[in-house]
């Protein structure tokens, strides 16, 4: 957390790529550098296509209730109802 912290403080790359495995690198002694780097890889891409998901996922379950879809059927429900008074 505080690497990811430090990271964007100083905003090189989006989301602080490159960034955050230089830190780990440099902070982590005990681990081999591998190791910490396809770690740290791995975990920036599964949090970067869990936001993927949700927001997908966000995006859809709103969809239904968006009202782009109904301004034509008020526009033609209107019509039709001016056609029938006059």
């Amino acid at each position: 957390m505080s690497v990811q912290a430090i990271a964007n403080v100083v905003p090189f790359t989006p989301g602080g790529a490159g960034a955050q495995q230089a830190l780990l690198v440099a902070t982590l002694h005990g681990p081999s550098r591998a190791a910490v780097l396809s770690f740290s890889v791995g975990t920036q891409i599964a949090m970067a296509a869990w936001s993927v998901v949700l927001g997908f996922a966000a995006h859809g379950a709103r969809l239904p209730h968006h009202r782009l879809a109904r301004p034509d059927q008020t526009g033609r429900r209107r019509r039709e109802a001016q056609e029938r008074e006059a």
